[in-house]
């Protein structure tokens, strides 16, 4: 009796039609089969992660992902968290709960790998995408990490971010193209936003419209006024600028 072949024993014919009738959410799984079918998915098999949707909440040793599709009939969480020894993985598809045990693993690395995949694949603007942040300092190794993870100028319509200090904007900000900006200040106490090296991105000149709640912005208010739509919170305002104000508003 002929023995039969396996997956990743078969010739690249039969694995393209097999994977033909895949989503992508289908064909995650088999990437991590071994390494021989990731290669071929990775090489020759790109199909468009079909994103919508997509929130990130960062915390320390733990990052919670929410992805939602154009298809809206697939959905997909995931959480990544440190535990001793390793990595626990909990994802969740379209109602179908899964849990792994990753044995030496960061919680981190593992999120990258992941999350990067799903980015790479992506074809179409994505209609939001959310981060939020809790805690400070223990967010760092994140934020250098978006230099690789992001592409550069991704095409966006809303972003938003919430933030714990200004420190946490530009880093992930400076890797897309949003046409909304929508920043929130999670702190009970507002701090002076400084927009110097905000006002100097291509990202700030491209949008068209911009939200900052709970931030007192630092910054001239002729600098605002290729939004459509702004809403900030100036501590103090000069005569000069409610004349502006009161200028530019006759020109609409």
């Amino acid at each position: 009796m002929a023995q039969k072949a396996s997956l990743p024993q078969l010739p690249n014919v039969a694995l393209e039609q097999i994977f033909r009738n895949l989503d992508f959410l289908e064909i995650q799984p088999v990437r991590k089969v071994c390494q021989n079918l990731r290669s071929y998915i990775d090489n020759h098999h790109r199909s468009d992660s079909n994103l919508k949707y997509v929130s990130i909440t960062v915390e320390r040793g733990k990052f919670n992902v929410n992805y939602n599709f154009f298809d809206e009939q697939n959905k997909l969480s995931v959480v990544y968290e440190n535990l001793p020894g390793g990595c626990f993985v909990q994802s969740q598809i379209n109602g179908i709960l899964r849990e792994t045990y990753l044995e030496k693993q960061d919680s981190l690395e593992i999120f990258c790998h992941d999350f990067h995949n799903f980015w790479k694949n992506q074809r179409r603007e994505l209609i939001s995408f959310s981060v939020e942040f809790f805690g400070e300092n223990e967010n760092s190794e994140f934020l250098n990490q978006c230099s690789s993870l992001l592409n550069d100028h991704f095409p966006i319509d809303q972003f938003h971010l919430f933030v714990t200090t200004s420190n946490q904007i530009i880093p992930i900000l400076k890797k897309v193209d949003p046409r909304c900006i929508v920043i929130n200040n999670k702190n009970e106490n507002s701090e002076n936003l400084e927009f110097q090296d905000f006002m100097e991105l291509n990202q700030w000149r491209n949008a068209e419209r911009l939200f900052i709640r709970s931030f007192a912005i630092s910054a001239p208010i002729q600098k605002f006024d290729h939004f459509k739509k702004v809403s900030v919170f100036f501590r103090t305002a000069s005569w000069d600028d409610v004349s502006y104000l009161k200028e530019a508003s006759t020109l609409f």
